[in-house]
Protein backbone atom coordinates (compact mmCIF):
# COMPACT_ATOMS: atom_id res chain seq x y z
CA UNK A 1 0.00 0.00 0.00
CA UNK A 2 1.13 3.03 -0.96
CA UNK A 3 1.34 5.65 2.40
CA UNK A 4 0.99 9.25 1.77
CA UNK A 5 4.25 11.60 2.54
CA UNK A 6 4.10 14.00 5.02
CA UNK A 7 4.71 16.56 1.43
CA UNK A 8 1.60 14.61 -0.06
CA UNK A 9 -0.88 15.50 3.03
CA UNK A 10 -0.13 19.28 1.92
CA UNK A 11 -0.98 18.98 -1.28
CA UNK A 12 -4.20 19.55 -3.40
CA UNK A 13 -5.35 18.17 -6.42
CA UNK A 14 -8.26 15.21 -6.72
CA UNK A 15 -9.07 12.23 -6.90
CA UNK A 16 -6.49 11.46 -4.85
CA UNK A 17 -6.08 14.11 -2.20
CA UNK A 18 -3.38 16.62 -1.53
CA UNK A 19 -1.01 17.11 -3.75
CA UNK A 20 -0.22 20.17 -5.77
CA UNK A 21 0.16 22.78 -3.18
CA UNK A 22 -2.05 25.84 -3.09
CA UNK A 23 1.60 28.04 -3.71
CA UNK A 24 1.45 30.44 -0.52
CA UNK A 25 2.05 34.55 -0.24
CA UNK A 26 4.66 33.94 2.89
CA UNK A 27 6.72 31.56 0.44
CA UNK A 28 7.04 33.75 -3.07
CA UNK A 29 7.67 36.67 -0.60
CA UNK A 30 10.51 35.01 0.36
CA UNK A 31 11.49 34.18 -3.33
CA UNK A 32 10.83 37.59 -4.45
CA UNK A 33 12.99 39.31 -1.69
CA UNK A 34 16.02 37.19 -2.50
CA UNK A 35 15.71 38.16 -5.82
CA UNK A 36 15.48 42.13 -5.32
CA UNK A 37 11.91 42.46 -6.26
CA UNK A 38 10.06 43.46 -3.55
CA UNK A 39 9.97 47.53 -3.29
CA UNK A 40 11.12 47.79 -7.40
CA UNK A 41 7.78 48.88 -8.12
CA UNK A 42 7.60 46.96 -11.15
CA UNK A 43 5.79 43.76 -12.49
CA UNK A 44 7.23 41.29 -15.41
CA UNK A 45 5.66 42.69 -19.00
CA UNK A 46 2.99 41.02 -20.75
CA UNK A 47 3.87 38.80 -23.61
CA UNK A 48 2.27 37.90 -26.97
CA UNK A 49 -1.17 36.63 -26.89
CA UNK A 50 -2.32 33.48 -25.63
CA UNK A 51 -2.42 30.73 -28.13
CA UNK A 52 -5.67 28.44 -28.37
CA UNK A 53 -9.84 29.37 -27.41
CA UNK A 54 -11.48 29.89 -24.51
CA UNK A 55 -12.89 27.29 -22.57
CA UNK A 56 -15.92 26.83 -19.55
CA UNK A 57 -15.26 27.98 -16.11
CA UNK A 58 -14.42 24.82 -13.98
CA UNK A 59 -16.94 23.75 -11.23
CA UNK A 60 -16.44 22.72 -7.61
CA UNK A 61 -19.09 21.18 -5.09
CA UNK A 62 -21.89 23.63 -4.41
CA UNK A 63 -22.22 22.01 -0.92
CA UNK A 64 -18.63 23.60 0.11
CA UNK A 65 -18.75 26.78 2.56
CA UNK A 66 -18.24 30.20 1.18
CA UNK A 67 -18.29 32.28 -2.04
CA UNK A 68 -17.35 30.64 -5.53
CA UNK A 69 -17.87 32.92 -8.56
CA UNK A 70 -16.82 33.39 -12.17
CA UNK A 71 -14.40 36.26 -12.85
CA UNK A 72 -15.50 39.50 -13.95
CA UNK A 73 -14.80 40.55 -17.61
CA UNK A 74 -11.62 42.51 -16.78
CA UNK A 75 -10.73 39.56 -14.35
CA UNK A 76 -10.84 37.96 -17.10
CA UNK A 77 -8.75 39.61 -19.37
CA UNK A 78 -6.13 39.70 -15.95
CA UNK A 79 -5.44 36.42 -15.85
CA UNK A 80 -5.58 36.24 -19.73
CA UNK A 81 -2.45 38.78 -19.48
CA UNK A 82 -0.67 36.39 -17.06
CA UNK A 83 -1.24 33.15 -19.88
CA UNK A 84 0.75 35.42 -21.88
CA UNK A 85 3.14 36.10 -19.23
CA UNK A 86 3.38 32.39 -18.29
CA UNK A 87 3.53 30.98 -22.08
CA UNK A 88 6.56 33.29 -22.92
CA UNK A 89 8.52 32.48 -19.84
CA UNK A 90 7.97 28.68 -20.08
CA UNK A 91 8.12 28.62 -23.60
CA UNK A 92 4.73 26.33 -23.93
CA UNK A 93 1.90 27.79 -25.61
CA UNK A 94 -1.29 27.26 -23.80
CA UNK A 95 -3.73 25.02 -26.28
CA UNK A 96 -6.99 26.62 -24.50
CA UNK A 97 -7.70 29.07 -22.01
CA UNK A 98 -7.50 28.08 -18.45
CA UNK A 99 -11.27 27.69 -16.75
CA UNK A 100 -10.64 29.95 -13.65
CA UNK A 101 -12.87 30.64 -10.51
CA UNK A 102 -12.67 33.13 -7.75
CA UNK A 103 -13.13 32.08 -4.24
CA UNK A 104 -13.30 33.30 -1.01
CA UNK A 105 -11.20 32.15 1.69
CA UNK A 106 -13.52 30.08 3.60
CA UNK A 107 -14.42 28.73 0.09
CA UNK A 108 -10.65 27.87 -0.15
CA UNK A 109 -10.45 26.23 3.33
CA UNK A 110 -13.73 24.40 2.90
CA UNK A 111 -11.80 22.75 -0.14
CA UNK A 112 -8.72 21.78 1.33
CA UNK A 113 -10.83 20.65 4.67
CA UNK A 114 -12.88 18.57 2.40
CA UNK A 115 -9.60 17.05 0.17
CA UNK A 116 -8.14 15.73 3.81
CA UNK A 117 -8.88 11.84 4.08
CA UNK A 118 -9.23 11.00 7.44
CA UNK A 119 -7.90 7.32 6.71
CA UNK A 120 -4.93 8.70 4.64
CA UNK A 121 -4.16 10.95 7.66
CA UNK A 122 -4.19 8.37 10.06
CA UNK A 123 -1.73 6.13 8.58
CA UNK A 124 0.50 9.05 8.07
CA UNK A 125 0.25 10.26 11.90
CA UNK A 126 0.99 6.68 12.38
CA UNK A 127 3.77 6.28 10.36
CA UNK A 128 5.53 9.59 11.64
CA UNK A 129 4.78 9.54 15.33
CA UNK A 130 6.48 6.23 14.65
CA UNK A 131 9.60 7.30 13.03
CA UNK A 132 9.55 9.98 16.17
CA UNK A 133 9.26 13.02 13.64
CA UNK A 134 5.92 13.83 14.78
CA UNK A 135 4.18 14.31 18.64
CA UNK A 136 2.59 11.22 19.88
CA UNK A 137 -0.44 14.07 21.04
CA UNK A 138 -0.29 15.75 17.70
CA UNK A 139 -3.27 16.78 16.21
CA UNK A 140 -2.23 16.43 12.61
CA UNK A 141 -5.35 17.94 10.68
CA UNK A 142 -5.49 20.78 12.88
CA UNK A 143 -1.68 21.23 12.44
CA UNK A 144 -1.95 21.19 8.46
CA UNK A 145 -5.07 23.22 8.20
CA UNK A 146 -2.91 25.91 9.90
CA UNK A 147 0.29 25.46 7.71
CA UNK A 148 -2.21 25.45 4.20
CA UNK A 149 -4.62 28.19 5.91
CA UNK A 150 -1.71 31.02 5.80
CA UNK A 151 -2.22 33.41 2.61
CA UNK A 152 -3.06 31.31 0.03
CA UNK A 153 -3.57 33.07 -3.26
CA UNK A 154 -4.78 30.64 -5.49
CA UNK A 155 -4.41 26.92 -6.82
CA UNK A 156 -4.10 24.95 -10.17
CA UNK A 157 -6.53 21.91 -9.70
CA UNK A 158 -5.34 19.21 -12.42
CA UNK A 159 -8.69 16.80 -11.77
CA UNK A 160 -10.81 19.76 -12.64
CA UNK A 161 -8.52 21.68 -14.84
CA UNK A 162 -9.11 25.01 -13.06
CA UNK A 163 -7.13 27.81 -11.73
CA UNK A 164 -8.77 29.35 -8.33
CA UNK A 165 -7.98 32.79 -7.13
CA UNK A 166 -8.82 34.31 -3.81
CA UNK A 167 -11.18 36.71 -4.05
CA UNK A 168 -9.94 39.66 -2.34
CA UNK A 169 -6.30 38.94 -4.37
CA UNK A 170 -8.59 39.22 -7.37
CA UNK A 171 -9.95 42.35 -6.48
CA UNK A 172 -6.06 44.17 -5.85
CA UNK A 173 -4.84 42.70 -9.02
CA UNK A 174 -7.71 44.35 -10.89
CA UNK A 175 -7.22 47.44 -8.73
CA UNK A 176 -2.99 47.75 -9.37
CA UNK A 177 0.13 45.67 -9.75
CA UNK A 178 0.62 43.36 -7.04
CA UNK A 179 3.80 41.76 -7.90
CA UNK A 180 3.81 39.00 -5.10
CA UNK A 181 0.29 37.63 -6.14
CA UNK A 182 1.11 37.84 -10.08
CA UNK A 183 4.18 36.04 -9.67
CA UNK A 184 2.57 33.18 -7.67
CA UNK A 185 -0.52 33.05 -10.21
CA UNK A 186 1.90 32.62 -13.33
CA UNK A 187 3.50 30.09 -10.44
CA UNK A 188 0.40 27.89 -10.81
CA UNK A 189 -0.56 28.92 -14.47
CA UNK A 190 2.60 26.88 -15.37
CA UNK A 191 0.86 23.74 -13.53
CA UNK A 192 -1.97 25.09 -16.56
CA UNK A 193 0.87 24.63 -19.03
CA UNK A 194 1.77 21.12 -17.33
CA UNK A 195 -1.38 19.73 -17.34
CA UNK A 196 -1.65 20.91 -21.35
CA UNK A 197 1.81 19.31 -22.50
CA UNK A 198 3.60 17.06 -20.15
CA UNK A 199 0.54 14.72 -18.76
CA UNK A 200 0.67 16.54 -15.59
CA UNK A 201 -3.27 15.35 -14.54
CA UNK A 202 -2.34 11.37 -15.70
CA UNK A 203 0.29 11.78 -13.48
CA UNK A 204 -0.14 13.39 -10.26
CA UNK A 205 -3.00 10.28 -9.98
CA UNK A 206 -0.66 7.50 -10.15
CA UNK A 207 -0.36 5.87 -7.33
CA UNK A 208 3.01 5.66 -5.78
CA UNK A 209 5.30 5.26 -2.88
CA UNK A 210 6.28 8.18 -0.95
CA UNK A 211 9.95 8.90 -2.59
CA UNK A 212 9.15 8.65 -6.01
CA UNK A 213 5.88 10.60 -5.34
CA UNK A 214 8.08 13.23 -3.41
CA UNK A 215 10.54 12.77 -6.95
CA UNK A 216 7.94 13.37 -9.01
CA UNK A 217 6.26 16.25 -6.92
CA UNK A 218 10.10 18.48 -6.88
CA UNK A 219 9.73 18.02 -10.50
CA UNK A 220 6.58 19.47 -11.16
CA UNK A 221 6.87 22.26 -8.30
CA UNK A 222 10.19 23.00 -9.56
CA UNK A 223 9.86 23.54 -12.88
CA UNK A 224 7.04 25.70 -12.29
CA UNK A 225 9.48 27.99 -9.52
CA UNK A 226 12.06 27.98 -12.12
CA UNK A 227 9.19 29.49 -14.46
CA UNK A 228 8.03 32.43 -11.33
CA UNK A 229 11.90 32.83 -11.21
CA UNK A 230 12.09 33.50 -15.09
CA UNK A 231 8.96 35.85 -14.97
CA UNK A 232 11.17 37.99 -11.82
CA UNK A 233 14.16 38.09 -13.92
CA UNK A 234 12.68 39.04 -16.89
CA UNK A 235 11.35 42.30 -14.94
CA UNK A 236 15.11 42.91 -13.90
CA UNK A 237 16.29 42.76 -17.46
CA UNK A 238 18.07 39.23 -16.83
CA UNK A 239 17.56 35.96 -18.91
CA UNK A 240 17.36 33.03 -16.81
CA UNK A 241 20.11 31.23 -18.80
CA UNK A 242 22.10 33.73 -16.86
CA UNK A 243 21.09 31.72 -13.91
CA UNK A 244 20.82 28.18 -14.64
CA UNK A 245 24.40 28.38 -16.50
CA UNK A 246 26.26 28.88 -13.31
CA UNK A 247 25.82 25.02 -11.83
CA UNK A 248 26.04 26.16 -8.19
CA UNK A 249 24.06 29.98 -8.21
CA UNK A 250 20.32 28.30 -7.72
CA UNK A 251 21.89 26.17 -4.41
CA UNK A 252 23.57 29.14 -3.17
CA UNK A 253 20.42 31.54 -4.04
CA UNK A 254 18.35 28.71 -2.47
CA UNK A 255 20.68 28.60 0.52
CA UNK A 256 20.48 32.20 0.78
CA UNK A 257 17.08 33.19 0.59
CA UNK A 258 15.23 33.45 4.34
CA UNK A 259 13.94 30.76 5.77
CA UNK A 260 10.45 30.26 6.96
CA UNK A 261 9.78 32.68 10.05
CA UNK A 262 7.73 32.86 13.05
CA UNK A 263 4.20 31.69 10.62
CA UNK A 264 2.54 28.22 10.94
CA UNK A 265 5.10 26.78 8.32
CA UNK A 266 8.07 27.80 10.56
CA UNK A 267 6.68 26.38 13.65
CA UNK A 268 5.89 22.90 12.08
CA UNK A 269 7.85 19.96 12.71
CA UNK A 270 10.90 19.55 10.39
CA UNK A 271 9.17 16.83 8.51
CA UNK A 272 6.24 18.90 7.06
CA UNK A 273 8.35 21.93 6.97
CA UNK A 274 11.12 20.42 4.93
CA UNK A 275 9.08 18.13 2.39
CA UNK A 276 7.07 21.32 1.71
CA UNK A 277 9.58 23.26 0.85
CA UNK A 278 11.79 20.70 -1.09
CA UNK A 279 9.54 20.50 -4.34
CA UNK A 280 10.17 24.14 -4.69
CA UNK A 281 14.01 24.40 -4.19
CA UNK A 282 15.16 21.38 -4.66
CA UNK A 283 13.07 20.99 -7.50
CA UNK A 284 14.27 24.02 -8.58
CA UNK A 285 17.99 23.28 -8.19
CA UNK A 286 16.97 19.92 -10.18
CA UNK A 287 15.61 21.56 -13.02
CA UNK A 288 17.59 24.09 -13.39
CA UNK A 289 20.21 21.84 -13.73
CA UNK A 290 17.92 20.51 -16.85
CA UNK A 291 17.84 23.91 -17.76
CA UNK A 292 21.55 24.49 -18.17
CA UNK A 293 21.80 21.43 -20.24
CA UNK A 294 18.87 22.04 -22.82
CA UNK A 295 17.17 24.85 -21.56
CA UNK A 296 13.19 24.35 -21.26
CA UNK A 297 13.13 21.02 -23.45
CA UNK A 298 15.53 19.51 -21.20
CA UNK A 299 13.13 20.25 -18.27
CA UNK A 300 10.32 19.13 -20.80
CA UNK A 301 12.48 15.95 -20.84
CA UNK A 302 12.27 15.18 -17.22
CA UNK A 303 8.45 15.34 -17.10
CA UNK A 304 9.06 12.12 -19.85
CA UNK A 305 11.81 10.26 -18.18
CA UNK A 306 11.19 11.23 -14.48
CA UNK A 307 13.22 11.24 -11.68
CA UNK A 308 12.46 7.99 -9.87
CA UNK A 309 13.83 8.93 -6.03
CA UNK A 310 14.48 12.04 -4.60
CA UNK A 311 18.16 11.28 -4.89
CA UNK A 312 17.81 12.08 -8.38
CA UNK A 313 16.34 15.44 -7.62
CA UNK A 314 19.06 16.09 -4.62
CA UNK A 315 21.68 14.80 -6.78
CA UNK A 316 21.16 15.50 -10.62
CA UNK A 317 24.37 14.04 -11.87
CA UNK A 318 23.11 10.80 -10.26
CA UNK A 319 20.17 11.63 -12.53
CA UNK A 320 22.00 12.24 -15.45
CA UNK A 321 23.77 9.04 -15.16
CA UNK A 322 20.97 6.95 -14.84
CA UNK A 323 21.64 5.76 -11.11
CA UNK A 324 18.78 3.48 -9.93
CA UNK A 325 17.98 2.33 -6.11
CA UNK A 326 18.43 -1.18 -4.99
CA UNK A 327 14.96 -3.00 -4.97
CA UNK A 328 14.25 -4.24 -1.83
CA UNK A 329 11.56 -6.70 -1.27
CA UNK A 330 10.35 -7.25 2.54
CA UNK A 331 9.47 -10.31 4.12
CA UNK A 332 6.30 -10.68 6.29
CA UNK A 333 7.59 -10.57 10.20
CA UNK A 334 5.87 -13.73 11.20
CA UNK A 335 7.73 -13.36 14.53
CA UNK A 336 6.20 -10.11 14.78
CA UNK A 337 2.28 -11.55 13.47
CA UNK A 338 2.75 -14.50 16.30
CA UNK A 339 2.90 -11.43 18.78
CA UNK A 340 -0.26 -10.20 18.02
CA UNK A 341 1.53 -7.68 15.72
CA UNK A 342 -0.67 -6.68 12.17
CA UNK A 343 1.68 -4.92 9.41
CA UNK A 344 -0.66 -1.76 8.41
CA UNK A 345 1.53 -0.48 5.79
CA UNK A 346 4.39 -0.28 3.78
CA UNK A 347 6.70 2.27 2.15
CA UNK A 348 10.41 3.11 0.58
CA UNK A 349 10.61 7.25 1.85
CA UNK A 350 13.77 7.93 -0.07
CA UNK A 351 16.66 10.11 0.69
CA UNK A 352 15.20 13.32 1.52
CA UNK A 353 12.70 11.59 4.13
CA UNK A 354 15.99 9.91 5.80
CA UNK A 355 17.74 12.62 5.94
CA UNK A 356 14.76 14.24 8.28
CA UNK A 357 14.96 11.29 10.33
CA UNK A 358 18.43 10.75 11.02
CA UNK A 359 19.16 14.29 11.66
CA UNK A 360 16.94 13.48 14.99
CA UNK A 361 19.29 13.58 17.94
CA UNK A 362 21.18 17.27 16.68
CA UNK A 363 19.76 20.89 15.90
CA UNK A 364 19.43 20.54 12.70
CA UNK A 365 16.44 19.54 10.49
CA UNK A 366 18.33 17.65 8.55
CA UNK A 367 21.22 15.34 8.26
CA UNK A 368 22.29 15.68 4.23
CA UNK A 369 26.06 14.29 5.15
CA UNK A 370 24.49 11.04 6.09
CA UNK A 371 22.05 10.52 4.06
CA UNK A 372 23.13 11.84 0.71
CA UNK A 373 24.97 7.95 0.26
CA UNK A 374 21.14 6.45 0.12
CA UNK A 375 20.49 3.93 -2.45
CA UNK A 376 17.46 2.32 -1.17
CA UNK A 377 15.00 1.68 1.52
CA UNK A 378 11.48 -0.27 2.41
CA UNK A 379 9.91 -0.02 6.06
CA UNK A 380 7.04 -1.89 7.21
CA UNK A 381 4.50 -0.29 9.78
CA UNK A 382 3.34 -3.13 12.28
CA UNK A 383 0.57 -2.27 14.73
CA UNK A 384 -1.16 -4.01 17.88
CA UNK A 385 -3.73 -2.05 19.67
CA UNK A 386 -2.11 -2.40 22.69
CA UNK A 387 1.75 -0.94 22.18
CA UNK A 388 3.60 1.47 19.82
CA UNK A 389 3.46 0.54 15.98
CA UNK A 390 6.35 -1.27 15.26
CA UNK A 391 9.03 -0.11 12.70
CA UNK A 392 10.99 -2.48 10.37
CA UNK A 393 13.38 -0.45 7.78
CA UNK A 394 15.81 -2.05 5.59
CA UNK A 395 18.16 0.35 4.12
CA UNK A 396 20.90 0.35 1.38
CA UNK A 397 23.60 2.49 1.07
CA UNK A 398 26.19 3.08 -2.24
CA UNK A 399 29.08 2.09 -0.25
CA UNK A 400 30.65 0.56 3.12
CA UNK A 401 31.65 3.78 4.26
CA UNK A 402 28.24 5.54 3.36
CA UNK A 403 26.61 2.45 5.32
CA UNK A 404 29.00 3.19 8.14
CA UNK A 405 27.79 7.23 8.54
CA UNK A 406 23.93 6.34 8.24
CA UNK A 407 24.31 3.72 10.75
CA UNK A 408 26.15 6.42 13.02
CA UNK A 409 23.43 8.41 12.59
CA UNK A 410 20.23 6.07 12.71
CA UNK A 411 22.02 4.96 16.34
CA UNK A 412 21.84 8.62 17.59
CA UNK A 413 18.43 8.83 15.75
CA UNK A 414 16.78 5.67 17.89
CA UNK A 415 18.66 6.29 21.05
CA UNK A 416 15.47 7.24 23.54
CA UNK A 417 13.04 4.47 21.35
CA UNK A 418 12.35 1.12 23.03
CA UNK A 419 12.86 -1.58 20.62
CA UNK A 420 15.45 0.63 18.77
CA UNK A 421 18.19 -1.79 17.48
CA UNK A 422 20.70 -0.61 14.27
CA UNK A 423 22.76 -3.07 12.33
CA UNK A 424 25.17 -2.81 9.66
CA UNK A 425 26.30 -5.68 7.59
CA UNK A 426 28.23 -4.41 4.38
CA UNK A 427 26.36 -1.58 2.53
CA UNK A 428 22.74 -2.54 3.95
CA UNK A 429 21.79 -1.06 7.80
CA UNK A 430 18.57 -2.52 10.07
CA UNK A 431 16.66 0.01 11.67
CA UNK A 432 14.02 -1.45 14.17
CA UNK A 433 11.89 0.95 16.51
CA UNK A 434 9.69 -0.37 18.52
CA UNK A 435 9.98 -4.26 18.28
CA UNK A 436 10.00 -6.55 21.15
CA UNK A 437 13.21 -8.77 21.51
CA UNK A 438 11.10 -11.94 21.16
CA UNK A 439 9.92 -10.87 18.04
CA UNK A 440 13.74 -9.29 16.05
CA UNK A 441 15.69 -12.65 15.75
CA UNK A 442 13.83 -13.15 12.59
CA UNK A 443 14.12 -10.43 11.26
CA UNK A 444 18.03 -9.79 11.66
CA UNK A 445 18.30 -13.01 9.80
CA UNK A 446 16.33 -12.00 7.16
CA UNK A 447 17.82 -8.81 6.71
CA UNK A 448 21.03 -10.44 6.76
CA UNK A 449 20.31 -12.88 4.37
CA UNK A 450 19.01 -9.44 2.11
CA UNK A 451 22.65 -7.94 2.96
CA UNK A 452 24.64 -10.98 1.47
CA UNK A 453 23.02 -10.79 -1.71
CA UNK A 454 23.33 -7.23 -2.92
CA UNK A 455 25.62 -6.17 -5.27
CA UNK A 456 28.53 -4.91 -5.07
CA UNK A 457 27.24 -1.45 -6.51
CA UNK A 458 24.20 0.34 -6.82
CA UNK A 459 21.63 -0.22 -10.39
CA UNK A 460 21.96 1.95 -13.49
CA UNK A 461 19.22 2.09 -16.18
Amino acid sequence: MSVPSATSMVHLSHPRPLRLAPFTLTWVALLTLALGLVGCGGRAPTGEPAHGTSGQEGQEDPSLAGVSRAPTDQERRIIQGLMRDASRVRNLAFLHEVPTEIQDEARIRAFVEADIEPDELAESRDLYTSLGLLPDDVDLEALLLEVLGEQIVGYYDPDGGRLVVRDDVMRSLAASSVDEARVVLVHELVHALQDQHLALGALNDQERDTDPDNAYRALVEGDATLAMMAYVLAAQGTDLANITGQPDILRRFFDAAPNAGADALGRAPAILRVTLMAPYTAGAIFCGDQHRLAGWRGVDAAHRTLPVTTEHVLHPDKYAAGELPDTITLPRATSLEALGFVRTQEDTLGELELSIYLAQGTSSDQDLTAAAGWSGDRLAIYGRADAPSAVVWWTSWDTEQDAREAEVAARRAGAETEGSVVLREGRAVLILRHVPTAGSGEIVAAFSAFARALPATPPRR
